[in-house]
C-alpha cells in the first residue's frame, strides 16, 4: 500500500508513534499482569515476544513496502500470543488489560478497515479462549469483551476525528499555499507590466544627451 502525500498521517508516521508508545504502555501493563499472574515468567517472556513481533513486523513492512502483509502476519501471530498470555496469567489476571495495548496498536497503525476488523475479531476470540481455559466464568469473559469493544469504539472514533481534523487543516493549508502562489504570480505579472511600460516610456522620451545638446543650441541662439 503506497503512502499518499495527501494523508494527514502516513503509515510510517503511525508506526513511529506506536513504536514509541507501545513499549512504555506494555511495561506498565505487563507489570500489572505479572503481579496477578499464576505463571509470571511465562507471561513476561511471551509479552517480550509479543513486543518484538509487533514492532519488528511493522517496521519490516515499511522496509520492504509490504505493509499489509507484515501487519496481518504480526496481528495473527500476536493474537496467538494473547491466548498464551491469558492462559499463563491465570483466572485472577485482568484480561481486558492484556488486550488493550494490542488493540490500541492495531487501531492506531491500521489503514485498512477490513484487515482491522478481522484482526480484532480473532484477538477477541483468542482472549476469550485463553480466559476460558484459565477458569474464568462466562460472565467475566463477557465483561472483558464488552470493555475491549468499548475501547475499540472509543479509539477508532478518536482516530477518525483526529484524521478528519488533520485533513481539514491540511486542506486549509493547501488552499492558503495556492492563494499565496496566485498572489505571487499576480505580483510577477504586475511587475512585468510595470517594467514593460517603463521600457516603452524610456524609448519614447529623448535621452539626457539629446536634451543637453538642445539646451546648448538654445543658449547659442
Amino acid at each position: 500500500m503506497k503512502e499518499k502525500e495527501s494523508d494527514f498521517l502516513t503509515h510510517t508516521q503511525r508506526v513511529g508513534f506506536v513504536s514509541a508508545v507501545f513499549p512504555l504502555t506494555s511495561i506498565l501493563l505487563i507489570a500489572a499482569v505479572a503481579v496477578t499472574a499464576t505463571n509470571k515468567w511465562a507471561c513476561i517472556g511471551v509479552w517480550f515476544l509479543f513486543l518484538s513481533i509487533g514492532i519488528g513486523f511493522l517496521k519490516l513492512g515499511i522496509h520492504f513496502d509490504q505493509q499489509r502483509f507484515f501487519k496481518i502476519s504480526s496481528a495473527l501471530l500476536n493474537s496467538f500470543n494473547l491466548f498464551l498470555i491469558c492462559w499463563f496469567a491465570g483466572p485472577n489476571s485482568p484480561g481486558f488489560l492484556i488486550g488493550i495495548t494490542f488493540i490500541g496498536a492495531n487501531v492506531l497503525s491500521s489503514t485498512h478497515r477490513g484487515d482491522l476488523l478481522v484482526t480484532l475479531v480473532i484477538a477477541l476470540g483468542m482472549i476469550s479462549w485463553g480466559s476460558y481455559l484459565t477458569g474464568k466464568k462466562p460472565t467475566e469473559i463477557f465483561m472483558i469483551l464488552m470493555v475491549l469493544i468499548c475501547v475499540i469504539i472509543i479509539l477508532f472514533r478518536l482516530l477518525q476525528f483526529t484524521l478528519f481534523q488533520g485533513r481539514e487543516i491540511l486542506s486549509a493549508n493547501k488552499k492558503i499555499e495556492l492563494q499565496k502562489e496566485i498572489i505571487e504570480e499576480k505580483n510577477k505579472e504586475l511587475l512585468s507590466s510595470i517594467r514593460y511600460a517603463r521600457r516603452i516610456q524610456t524609448s519614447l522620451l529623448p535621452t539626457d544627451r539629446y536634451i543637453g545638446k538642445c539646451i546648448a543650441r538654445l543658449k547659442l541662439c
